[in-house]
């Protein structure tokens, strides 16, 4: 570690310069002020991470309380979430010993620019935790060199990453892949690099699972193994997981993924000339990080198909942008090229997400003022049939971008519990009712009741219900 630090004194410019980008990055999500998805909850009662098996997130919110509870501390939260994960950068380029200025801010745009980035860091809870387990995911590769220090620091750092997050660990993955293929040298060797690794990971994780299983068992810990129809759940997972990246190659992102590519296949040019088996290998370890990005989705039992499940897809472009860097070090003029244009397609894509949440949130506040008008006195639940409209913003960014649609929740639909969570957390007044409980109001107040129509929907009252339809008159 005495290294590392020395590393951090020599390359103090590269840092800030990532600090910088970090905080250029944040700063559309910090202004749109989002209470996102989980968020509702955090702020509604006195919720813990327990239930998926990140004991030590709670642990971190009473450090941070002062053993209060969880408290809400945006945007400083968000503020070092993006800054962790930029210097999760700094912390690979170092792991693979690349150095100067530019080397190293062109890593760490590439770890910042991920479109699926954007749902971590705006969480104003889960964010800060979620770089945490990032950054220890990373973090053992720094001291690779000395064995005996990187596998217990592996062994550490994979289970405290997975109970802070989860996802993380495949990060973990990702590095053991990158470092053996940037730094090959014969396949014996990449053999023995790449086995050490999995050794260290699978007794780290089925450590985990042990103790997840002794204290009780976690469904999110639990494979696809564990369902009824094992093969058909996998080929779900695998189908959502492909939608999930086809979505994201879109507008700019598309430039991204391009720009990365283009370095990726120049390094290969380079690669062949020296041996036709080194461009073998990376092209199979590119393949290789986009297959773990996308993994956890597909083995797990109750996999949450979010963007921010695939916390370990920036590595793909590392990757590409690490290679070019080997092969072309004094090509000033490209890694500038390529900085510039990662750092512009993040900020934009960013800021366009950021739009889109805010117009997201401020029509809701308009629909549930909406809906409080309709509420009398005798009203303790609302049920919600149909979807409500999207605004404009949205549906303009989400026909350029599909996946804002994934990005961006509409709490107010029918099927979805985060309505009733929206709708507890801004007014006590309410009891939340759940999903099959929804489906029941519906069958049993058909024919009863007349329905009154509103300037945004139709509503009806139900003994000590209102049925909110924007999908008009129904009956099932």
């Amino acid at each position: 570690m005495k290294s590392l630090s020395h590393y951090f004194q020599e390359e103090n410019k590269a840092i800030w310069l990532s600090i910088g980008l970090s905080l250029l990055l944040i700063l559309p999500i910090i202004l749109t002020g989002s209470i996102y998805i989980d968020d509702n909850t955090r702020t509604i009662r006195d919720f813990n991470w327990s239930g998926d098996g990140r004991f030590l997130a709670n642990y971190f919110f009473e450090m941070l309380s002062l053993g209060n509870g969880v408290l809400d501390y945006y945007p400083w939260t968000n503020i070092f979430a993006a800054i962790l994960t930029g210097l999760c950068g700094v912390l690979i380029a170092r792991s693979l010993s690349i150095k100067g200025t530019q080397n190293i801010v062109l890593i760490s745009a590439a770890m910042l620019s991920s479109p699926f980035m954007v749902s971590n860091l705006t969480y104003r809870f889960d964010s800060i935790t979620m770089a945490l387990s990032l950054a220890l995911a990373v973090l053992p590769f720094v001291c690779y060199l000395n064995i005996k220090a990187f596998a217990l620091v592996s062994f550490v750092s994979i289970i405290t990453s997975s109970y802070l997050y989860q996802p993380s660990v495949s990060t973990y993955v990702g590095m053991a892949v990158i470092y053996a293929a940037y730094n090959y040298e014969s396949f014996i060797k990449l053999t023995k690099s790449l086995s050490i690794c999995a050794i260290i990971f699978v007794v780290s994780v089925l450590s985990f699972i042990l103790i997840n299983k002794l204290t009780g068992g976690v469904a999110r810990s639990e494979f696809f193994t564990s369902s009824e129809d094992p093969a058909g759940l996998l080929k779900y997972n695998l189908f959502r997981s492909i939608q999930l990246l086809s979505w994201s190659a879109s507008g700019v992102t598309k430039v991204l993924y391009a720009t990365a590519f283009l370095a990726f296949c120049l390094a290969c040019i380079k690669a062949i000339r020296l041996s036709f088996a080194l461009a073998a290998i990376y092209t199979l370890s590119l393949l290789s990080l986009v297959v773990i990005s996308f993994i956890l989705n597909a083995v797990l039992l109750t996999p949450w198909f979010n963007s921010r499940t695939l916390i370990s897809f920036p590595l793909v472009v590392v990757f590409c942008f690490a290679l070019f860097i080997k092969h072309y070090e004094l090509s000033l003029r490209l890694k500038n090229t390529f900085t510039s244009l990662t750092v512009a397609c993040s900020l934009l894509f960013c800021s366009l997400f950021a739009n889109a949440l805010s117009s997201q949130d401020n029509l809701n506040t308009v629909y549930y003022s909406k809906i409080m008008s309709e509420v009398d006195g005798d009203i303790q639940k609302v049920a919600i049939y149909g979807e409500q409209p999207r605004p404009r913003e949205f549906v303009m960014a989400s026909k350029v971008y599909p996946l804002i649609d994934n990005l961006v929740p509409n709490y107010m639909r029918r099927g979805n519990g985060w309505a009733q969570v929206y709708l507890h957390r801004n007014s006590s007044r309410f009891r939340m009712i759940t999903m099959q409980e929804q489906e029941t109001i519906f069958r049993e107040s058909c024919g009863k009741g007349r329905w009154k129509k509103g300037e945004l929907f139709y509503t009806k009252s139900f003994n000590d219900i209102l049925i909110v339809s924007f999908s008009g008159k129904f009956c099932e």
